[in-house]
């Protein structure tokens, strides 16, 4: 007999011991009181440096460690999907470190609403230096770029203009009855190398909302997101933008839409609008850098939109 646990966190790692130590630590002191769980950590690049730091936390935490050698987040994710005992799938990344009430607060959540099977928590950043500040923090792509989910709302659903936006991976819950009905994540989108497509979690949960669940926020769940130093970098940015955008186009299904070459025939009026726009913001650098993160994000659409288009794939078989 299979044993059932409350909950399962499952995440993936590559090559990231600075910020796994660190999660891991926080990890020690979580309030477990009353909650059965495991902890599955999958190694996405077999690293041996990775392996001798989860070794050296298996006596404290209940770790069950594995390895996916085919690269991507999804791959690894879905690897160990089949294996989870929790009722509760907790999905997290590397990266975060968890508030001690963490796993209370999500469990005691899930009770409340026992129709639901998706579930986002509250994310707030976790800066190198405290005299960091996140530039554009207003921007919701710039929040989208920096995983804050911090939404003034209470606990309850999402509003619908929301929902498909707003459930991320750091802080992401879904119930293990969810998997047992065959979904899983699609491993042609998601961290992947240097080159990859943004939009993992949405992809999933947007596949879920059109199949009638609903997601509820617990704003009590409470995670930080470890951002890294490089990460602060204005370059760093324009590339989550253009991933955003790649993302964006993969997910459309506007088939009703005229076509140009394969794009949106309306992506090349914004994209002329675009021009005009960094051309009357030049002087004003502010300005300029927040149009031309915009304009990132168009550009990754059509190009994803024309990769579609030389591979042979039409909209509606997206």
């Amino acid at each position: 007999m299979n044993t059932v646990l409350d909950l399962s966190i499952v995440f993936a790692t590559c090559k990231r011991p600075d910020t796994l130590r660190p999660m891991l630590d926080r990890m020690c002191a979580l309030n477990t009181r009353g909650i059965s769980w495991e902890i599955l950590i999958v190694d996405n690049a077999n690293d041996q440096e990775t392996r001798t730091l989860v070794e050296n936390y298996t006596q404290r935490l209940p770790i069950l460690y594995s390895i996916e050698t085919r690269p991507g987040k999804n791959f690894a994710l879905n690897s160990v999907i089949d294996r989870v005992k929790g009722e509760l799938v907790v999905f997290t990344d590397d990266d975060i470190l968890p508030d001690v009430d963490w796993l209370q607060e999500v469990k005691s959540g899930a009770a409340r609403w026992p129709a639901c099977d998706v579930f986002g928590g509250r994310i707030l950043p976790h800066l190198p230096d405290p005299h960091e500040k996140i530039r554009y923090e207003d921007s919701f792509f710039v929040r989208c770029a920096y995983v804050i989910a911090d939404w003034d709302l209470p606990e309850g659903f999402y509003p619908e203009v929301q929902e498909n936006g707003s459930v991320w991976g750091p802080n992401m819950v879904i119930r293990r009855r969810v998997f047992d009905e065959g979904y899983r994540f699609n491993t042609s989108i998601g961290p992947s190398g240097k080159d990859y497509i943004m939009g993992s979690e949405t992809e999933l949960t947007g596949r879920l909302f059109k199949a009638g669940m609903k997601a509820v926020y617990l704003p009590k769940g409470l995670v930080y997101h470890q951002i890294r130093k490089e990460q602060l970098d204005y370059c760093w940015l324009c590339d989550r933008f253009y991933r955003f955008g790649r993302g964006a186009a993969y997910k459309s299904r506007e088939i009703n839409a005229v076509y140009w070459f394969g794009v949106p025939r309306y992506l090349f009026k914004s994209l002329a609008i675009m021009w005009i726009g960094l051309l009357l913001a030049g002087p004003v650098r502010d300005v300029f850098r927040r149009r031309y993160l915009e304009y990132q994000f168009l550009r990754g659409q059509i190009d994803q939109f024309r990769l579609h288009h030389r591979s042979g794939i039409e909209p509606a078989s997206r």
